[in-house]
């Protein structure tokens, strides 16, 4: 599907996720704010995470329930780049059916060639928490015939929520993206997903959806050793977009990379609330335009492992 009629079927599903749960204003209708930018920041950190996690793998070791149903390690880095804790419910014991099984991988680099993952399990006391995974995944290899070629990745229903005490955080995921891992020198990586999230507290619910649409590159420094370091890449003449809806407002937001965003494998830091941010050098911009012809730029700058900005026009958010 081209990139335009990917994002107009992403656009019908997200308006109607932000139907379900308020009544929404048109979208980019109202100036931007800070709050709003910061929900904007938010959303962008965890989706540069999915990309990180694409290359690295997960951050533990890949349990061997992980390969029994066609979880490599790419796409467990992936998952837990967005915060789904697929490895740590495996070895927890949750269980996950695979249609077919045995699945066909004929290249044997652990990517079933088609196949649906269903899930249904609550793990107990993960972080303080209790965690439950439910609906599915469906998995195809890029080339079953060509080890590594990379994959893409459905959700079909796949819901995730972690409760404690009185707090609980509900997302549900649709759409896909896709690794395309061919050439050792560039990889490319096709994103075209939403979340909606649902947080609640003491009885208070927020609610929040937010759609990824981009194209973007990974070259490694060095081919033969592409998890060590490398830069991502969305292009300024074709950049990305990422639609965040809180409540009842929407905005819309185009993204790129200036200057291009360094992974560093060594990097293990993460933010304040557990995402993943490998990257020591680069920034994403973010541009925003209003229907009265306001703009606004965020930009996330990385100037070392750990060490960020995130700006609204120059100026430092906190």
């Amino acid at each position: 599907m081209n990139r335009a009629l990917r994002s107009m079927a992403m656009a019908t599903v997200l308006a109607g996720l932000l139907a379900a749960c308020s009544s929404s204003t048109p979208e980019n209708s109202k100036p931007m704010s800070p709050e709003a930018a910061k929900a904007a920041a938010k959303a962008a950190l965890r989706d540069l995470s999915l990309g990180s996690g694409l290359v690295r793998g997960p951050s533990g070791i890949v349990p061997q329930s992980a390969a029994r149903v066609g979880l490599s390690a790419q796409v467990l880095g992936a998952l837990e780049g967005l915060g789904i804790p697929m490895g740590q419910a495996l070895e927890a014991g949750c269980t996950i059916s695979v249609e077919p099984l045995p699945f066909t991988d004929d290249d044997q680099d652990l990517v079933p060639a088609s196949a649906t993952l269903k899930v249904d399990c609550t793990l107990d006391n993960a972080g303080g928490y209790s965690y439950t995974l439910k609906g599915s995944l469906k998995l195809e290899d890029n080339d079953d015939n060509f080890k590594n070629s990379g994959f893409r990745l459905a959700f079909e229903g796949f819901s995730d929520k972690a409760t404690k005490g009185d707090y609980s955080i509900e997302r549900s995921f649709e759409g896909s993206f896709a690794l395309d891992s061919k050439d050792p020198a560039l990889y490319k990586i096709d994103k075209g997903y939403n979340v909606l999230v649902k947080e609640s507290r003491a009885g208070q619910t927020d609610t929040l959806a937010a759609t990824f649409d981009a194209s973007e590159t990974y070259a490694p420094d060095d081919p033969s050793k592409p998890i060590l370091a490398g830069d991502f890449t969305v292009d300024k003449n074709q950049p990305g977009s990422l639609v965040v809806s809180k409540n009842a407002d929407s905005y819309r937001w185009n993204w790129f990379t200036d200057p291009t965003l360094h992974y560093t494998f060594s990097c293990t830091a993460t933010t304040d609330e557990g995402v993943w941010i490998p990257f020591d050098d680069g920034a994403v911009v973010y541009t925003y335009n209003d229907s009265k012809g306001q703009s606004a730029t965020l930009r996330i700058e990385f100037t070392g492992c750990g060490s960020y900005t995130v700006t609204l026009n120059g100026e430092v958010l906190e």
